[in-house]
């Protein structure tokens, strides 16, 4: 499940089924599975990311929100913050990281995480940037290549005489 791929309307699905499944406890600041209705469902960090905000917007920002936000966060980027957790033995249930801690240098869901579809997809990312660098290697030598024709054509003359 690939969250790129992903209409709005399932986001909105997969958030639904999330909150049945998941709760914000913000007493001990975690994010967790609810023992009593949890499933073996696995869910996108996005959709983590979705549910915490429309908690926060239910409860009128009553508590500090689980995640990093502002500009120098990268879309994609997904980072825990304000001491709130995830219980080890639940982070197996979320895919599509990477989700770090507060601490920014632990990983709590990786991107390995994803699917195999993914595996895939990384490998057209990477030919698509390839291509670029490789033509503007053989570009670059063209242009010295007429140059150098350009001036030894110019040179040549002066050297005969």
């Amino acid at each position: 499940m690939n969250p790129s791929n992903l209409s709005n309307k399932d986001l909105e699905e997969l958030t639904d089924k999330f909150s049945e499944t998941w709760e914000i406890d913000p007493k001990v600041r975690e994010i967790r599975r609810i023992p009593s209705k949890a499933d073996d469902s696995q869910y996108p960090v996005q959709v983590v990311l979705r549910y915490a905000k429309q908690n926060q917007r239910r409860n009128l920002g009553r508590y500090p929100f689980p995640f990093a936000t502002g500009n120098n966060i990268a879309r994609g980027l997904y980072i825990l913050d304000n001491g709130w957790n995830i219980p080890i033995e639940d982070r197996k249930y979320l895919t599509n990281g990477p989700l770090y801690a507060e601490d920014r240098s632990t990983v709590i869901v990786s991107e390995e995480d994803q699917p195999t579809v993914n595996a895939h997809e990384r490998d057209i990312h990477w030919y698509e940037r390839a291509w670029v660098k490789i033509l503007m290697v053989i570009l670059t030598f063209l242009g010295a290549a007429v140059a150098i024709s350009q001036f030894w054509a110019m040179i040549m003359p002066q050297l005969a005489s």
